[in-house]
């Protein structure tokens, strides 16, 4: 009798062998492993990896935001403080080369621009033309202003130094004294010696409103201060300016030492005039003439007696 082997069971492992061990999760190979015939690119990264990098980029982020929140209150800090170093609040005023007793008058006119144009009270919107077009209105003595200054930075307060007209000729109508400079502008206050010419009017004319009161007119006033100043430029100066009786545009002068008078018109330029009158010295200082006066109204032409 044969007698049958028994069948050797197969060293390799089935899922369907009752005797199989269950692999773990953990002994599984995960998806994201590298395996032959698979590419770079399908590459899984960890959840850990993911969450750091992700953090990273979130604090970065917060970073940025951070920085651009700090960066614009500082902006605005220094802005805000660049224009509190500009903001004028407190207005003082000082003359140049004179002593000004009162300067709370030209400092209420200044407040009252500042009221009208509050704009301007930042330093940088200032114009100062505007402002001495204001001054002048109100107080024509005021012949420009020199410079504005501030004490330290921050600071509310600014300084205007103002400089006065000095007068060349002064007259005298109803016991009031007009000045008039050497570019022809009337003004009542005077801060400087008064001038040595005094013009006699005999006329007592009228024609032009200088603040509230009415004194000559404009074409007059401007002809008086610069024939003044034209002759000085020729060395010469006048001892006596007189409007005559009747006459409200001519002026009879009298040269410092010469004798006789000069007969001018208001309507003819003061800068011809004095070039006349300065010929005509030159010419009867070499002659043997000794006139009373001198006729130079019409241009070109000259009488005498």
């Amino acid at each position: 009798m044969f007698i049958r082997k028994k069948p050797i069971p197969s060293r390799r492992r089935t899922t369907s062998s009752p005797d199989a061990t269950p692999i773990s999760p953990a002994q599984q190979i995960p998806p994201s492993t590298f395996r032959r015939n698979q590419t770079l690119s399908s590459y899984r990264r960890g959840d850990d990896e993911s969450s750091i990098r992700k953090q990273n980029r979130e604090l970065n982020q917060l970073r940025r935001r951070l920085f651009a929140i700090f960066a614009i209150f500082a902006t605005t800090s220094i802005l805000t403080l660049a224009l509190l170093s500009q903001y004028v609040s407190r207005v003082e005023v000082t003359a140049r080369d004179i002593d000004l007793t009162d300067s709370s008058i030209y400092i209420d006119i200044i407040d009252t621009y500042y009221n009208a144009n509050f704009l301007e009270r930042f330093r940088f919107f200032l114009r100062k033309d505007s402002l001495l077009a204001h001054l002048q209105t109100h107080h024509p003595e005021i012949e420009r202003i020199a410079s504005t200054s501030s004490r330290g930075i921050f600071t509310s307060t600014i300084t205007f130094d103002l400089v006065f007209r000095t007068p060349v000729a002064v007259w005298t109508i109803l016991d009031q004294n007009y000045y008039v400079d050497g570019t022809g502008r009337a003004f009542m206050v005077n801060y400087h010696p008064a001038p040595p010419l005094t013009i006699i009017d005999e006329n007592h004319i009228v024609g032009i409103q200088l603040g509230e009161t009415a004194i000559a007119s404009n074409r007059f006033l401007e002809f008086v201060g610069r024939l003044i100043t034209d002759l000085a430029l020729l060395d010469l100066t006048i001892e006596r300016a007189q409007i005559p009786l009747g006459m409200s545009r001519q002026l009879d002068i009298w040269i410092v030492g010469y004798g006789y008078q000069f007969k001018l018109a208001v309507d003819r330029s003061s800068a011809e005039q004095a070039e006349d009158i300065y010929r005509l010295i030159r010419y009867l200082s070499t002659s043997d003439l000794n006139p009373s006066y001198l006729d130079i109204r019409t241009r070109g032409r000259a009488y005498f007696q």
